[in-house]
């Protein structure tokens, strides 16, 4: 008795229930398509977005007056009115377009809205301590405002006959909307619902879909009966569509290589049979553009084939790319199939081809073409051939037309501009960059909208440290952003972090572009880059996203090894960094000296080191001059040999004399840090690393 008593004691107090029901409006947002957030973007980074996207949508609840009740992957809401329900949702979807746009990942969701009578309670402190939400609400108008969100498509705001009424008699209320509309989408059934429900959609041209709700399991309209035999026969249509177009890719002849998500392929030299030597390098380098928008397919890097044909023993600028020698490429370096482009005039119309080709048969294996009429129908034409091929090639046709943008937006509609361009690239990877700038600079000026061109031409502009002008460049980019494909808008982003010194906050960007890209094998090298340079972290991160760019199909290999290298020793882990620098062939194998001689100079053998700076022929390139002659100068001084680092300072004034600036500046520094030494430090060597490090802000190690 006396226990019955004591449980009854401790037992929490019941609810407390509102007096009555009350008349208000229930908002519901959905966020359309949110697991595939999570599993594209990952864990974290999803859960970031969705902090972003929570808190747009709190600010916006608090200035329309409404009260969050309830979250999950959107919210549940209440609101007075629903004048305020519906300028709460128009704020939200304008909002989420905007959130979109600035986080480069598409982002949409359904709002509907209902107006009832409610029950609310407050649940008791016991409860929420447990987990409870402050505030319960229930009731039909919370049913059916759940049935209206769930046909709802994604950017859509739908209301109950009802609210709408409410809201448009104080639509005065929203100010002065010049696009605002409101369209009547007819009497909808809901299942466990006895009334029917008219449904309306209200938003703003070009940012509401304004489209049919989409039927489901537990909602269909209405339809008239004087209307039902043109509708059944669309829907008999619409069933035959539905069997006859799965029967058609069941039993249609499969491609003879089934391709997997990140396949590699190699692309021939287009065949130009028009006679116009114009069409050859611009429509090379679009097709290559439009391939590489795949996020399922990857292109083998040219600098690649071409570090392969020197493996055959061919030269490189004089071999043609055809069946024989792509096929070859190809088996050599383990990638699935080989497409060979061509464009010919046929009758008049300009005709635009690709095969597909397995290399160990070199038979075609499927083809597609598109034919145009005139030179302004090649680019088009190229497009529509891309967008074929990537379907057949892995991506669903849905896919391909949301990832990618037509060629004349990402690239650019003047012929000339691209072959500008062209030549631009083959400068750049080359290390020509003064030639590079040029031909950037007569890309953008044939074509002033040609992003991708003015984000290489920014690149360009900082690696030469011609800082002003990059930021130009890259200001303008960033107002472009609708004419570069997503990666490249994410490369953009990235790269303009880190020329303003966010360092920080750029190593985040180059990794989310890593993992959205894992073939984008710059954006892996530019993180361990950032973290070793900036961040002075030679943790594992760094070393990881280090070994993914040092990937075997990645053209630039040698600086990504070079990094591994650095990584390894900053770890003081000299077998593993030994064996990497000694790994580096050609073209870095004598560039790279004074770094691998650090690897046996912090083991105190420096008989080997005094090897490798003295065994090798200078660069040609004066960053990596330079770059040998630092270390060769770290040694110097980290074996106390004073006289021998006063001559190599001397040598060094002449050296770097006629460099770029930067290179002098930190010498003149390094002289001013040993001049500024009493002679009783010099002999013992106190003070020598602060000083030097002071002088400039620069490392000498």
């Amino acid at each position: 008795m006396n226990a019955q008593i004591s449980e009854s004691a401790l037992a929490p107090p019941p609810p407390r229930l509102a007096a009555a029901p009350v008349l208000r409006t229930i908002v519901i947002c959905d966020l359309a398509d949110s697991t595939a957030l999570v599993e594209q973007l990952g864990d974290t980074n999803s859960a970031e977005l969705m902090q972003r996207h929570d808190r747009l949508a709190r600010d916006l609840l608090r200035r329309h007056d409404g009260r969050e009740i309830d979250k999950t992957d959107g919210f549940l809401m209440l609101f007075d009115r629903p004048i305020g329900a519906v300028a709460f949702a128009l704020d939200y979807q304008r909002e989420l377009r905007r959130l979109a746009r600035d986080e480069a990942f598409p982002l949409r969701a359904r709002v509907g809205i209902h107006v009832g009578d409610v029950i609310l309670w407050q649940n008791v402190d016991a409860d929420i301590e447990r987990g409870a939400k402050p505030v319960e609400a229930e009731g039909l108008v919370k049913a059916v405002a759940a049935r209206v969100t769930s046909i709802a498509r994604p950017g859509q705001i739908l209301l109950s006959g009802i609210a709408t009424s409410l809201a448009r008699r104080a639509q005065g209320e929203l100010g002065s909307l010049p696009t605002l509309r409101w369209h009547n989408h007819g009497n909808y059934r809901f299942k466990g619902v006895p009334e029917v429900v008219t449904v309306y959609e209200v938003g703003e041209d070009g940012v509401a879909p304004f489209k049919s709700p989409a039927w489901t399991g537990k909602a269909h309209r209405e339809v008239p009966w004087w209307r039902r035999p043109g509708s059944l026969t669309v829907e008999a249509a619409a069933l035959i569509a539905a069997i006859a177009i799965p029967a058609y890719f069941s039993l249609r002849t499969p491609p003879a290589i089934a391709f997997a998500e990140r396949d590699w392929v190699v692309v021939g030299d287009l065949r130009n049979l028009t006679g116009d030597a114009n069409f050859t390098d611009s429509l090379q380098s679009a097709f290559r553009i439009g391939l590489e928008q795949s996020r399922y397919v990857n292109v083998l890097a040219d600098l690649k084939a071409r570090e392969t044909l020197n493996l055959m023993q061919r030269d490189p600028d004089k071999t043609v790319i055809d069946r024989e020698v792509g096929s070859e490429i190809a088996v050599r370096d383990g990638v699935r199939a080989l497409i060979l482009p061509s464009v010919a005039e046929i009758g008049g119309r300009v005709r635009v081809t690709a095969e597909v080709v397995d290399p160990h048969t070199q038979t075609t294996v499927y083809s597609e073409s598109a034919d145009g009429i005139g030179e302004s129908s090649v680019l088009p034409s190229l497009d529509k051939v891309n967008a074929q091929l990537r379907a057949r090639l892995g991506e669903a046709l849905a896919t391909v037309t949301r990832e990618s943008q037509p060629l004349e937006k990402v690239a650019t509609k003047s012929l000339d501009a691209l072959r500008a361009y062209t030549l631009g690239d083959k400068a750049y990877d080359v290390g020509d960059l003064k030639n590079a700038a040029v031909f950037f600079q007569q890309a953008v000026k044939l074509d002033p909208e040609f992003a991708r061109a003015k984000l290489w031409l920014s690149i360009t502009y900082y690696n030469v440290e011609q800082f002003d002008e990059a930021s130009k460049a890259m200001a303008s980019v960033l107002n472009q952003r609708d004419r570069l494909t997503p990666r490249d808008a994410l490369f953009a982003e990235a790269w303009q972090a880190t020329m303003s010194g966010s360092q920080i906050a750029a190593i985040e960007k180059w990794k989310n572009l890593a993992r959205l890209y894992p073939d984008f094998f710059f954006a892996d090298r530019m993180v361990g880059f950032l973290n070793r340079k900036y961040a002075n972290n030679y943790g594992l991160e760094a070393i990881e996203f280090a070994q993914a760019s040092a990937s075997a199909k990645n053209p630039r290999i040698h600086i990504s090894e070079y990094l591994l290298g650095m990584l390894y020793l900053g770890n003081e882990r000299y077998s593993d960094a030994e064996r990497q620098f000694a790994a580096i062939g050609s073209p870095l194998s004598d560039t790279i000296a004074g770094d691998h001689a650090r690897v046996f100079a912090a083991q105190r053998d420096f008989v080997k080191s005094d090897a490798l700076l003295h065994g090798r022929k200078l660069s040609e390139s004066p960053q990596f001059d330079f770059d040998r002659w630092r270390s060769a100068f770290a040694i110097t001084l980290d074996r106390g040999d004073w006289s021998e680092a006063w001559k190599q300072v001397d040598e060094a004034k002449v050296r770097f004399s006629s460099s770029s600036g930067s290179e002098l500046r930190y010498v003149q520094g390094i002289e001013y840090a040993l001049r500024a030494l009493k002679p009783a430090q010099i002999e013992s060597g106190e003070g020598i690393e602060a000083q030097v490090k002071a002088s400039q802000g620069i490392l000498v190690s």
